[in-house]
């Protein structure tokens, strides 16, 4: 678009249910590569927002993992990270009873609790993770929200990072 000054080209980043460490990489190549840091009246490429379905949390690897910093901040290691991510496939999966599905049921009994508990520990650390990837965009200047963007009976999945750069 125009603004009477200088041609800019503003993009957005658009995954719908890009897997872990792909959706952590994607991201930060798109930061990379539409920085908006040039001089006022100068053309310029910006990343104006990213519209994000997350999904695979247990995909994930702590070398490219955005919230590295906000995990540390917590005191979780990278041995933390690991069961945080092997734990998120406990998350519910549509609207399946969490004690019809063996992976829980076997994980459940290895925590000593129950798969409700199992299912929700899996919901928290999905969020955990998703929370730090908010928690990074918006420290690279954007306004970010983590928003369900369709019914746990359609997918599991179904948590949507949004977020818009800052002006001013």
């Amino acid at each position: 678009c125009r603004d009477g000054t200088a041609l800019t080209r503003d993009c957005v980043l658009l995954s719908n249910h890009l897997c872990g460490a792909a959706l952590d990489s994607s991201i930060r190549c798109a930061l990379s590569a539409w920085q908006s840091e040039t001089q006022p009246g100068d053309s310029s490429d910006a990343l104006a927002g990213v519209v994000a379905v997350t999904c695979c949390h247990h995909a994930c690897a702590f070398g490219s993992f955005l919230g590295r910093e906000y995990l540390a901040e917590a005191g979780l290691s990278a041995a933390d990270f690991e069961a945080i991510c092997r734990w998120s496939r406990l998350a519910p999966r549509r609207e399946r009873p969490a004690s019809s599905r063996p992976r829980v049921v076997e994980m459940a009994q290895q925590l000593g609790c129950t798969p409700d508990e199992a299912a929700e520990l899996g919901m928290r650390c999905r969020h955990l993770m998703d929370s730090c990837r908010a928690r990074y965009l918006a420290a690279h200047g954007f306004d970010v929200s983590l928003v369900h963007h369709v019914g746990v009976e359609l997918t599991g999945d179904n948590v949507m990072i949004l977020c818009t750069r800052k002006h001013g």
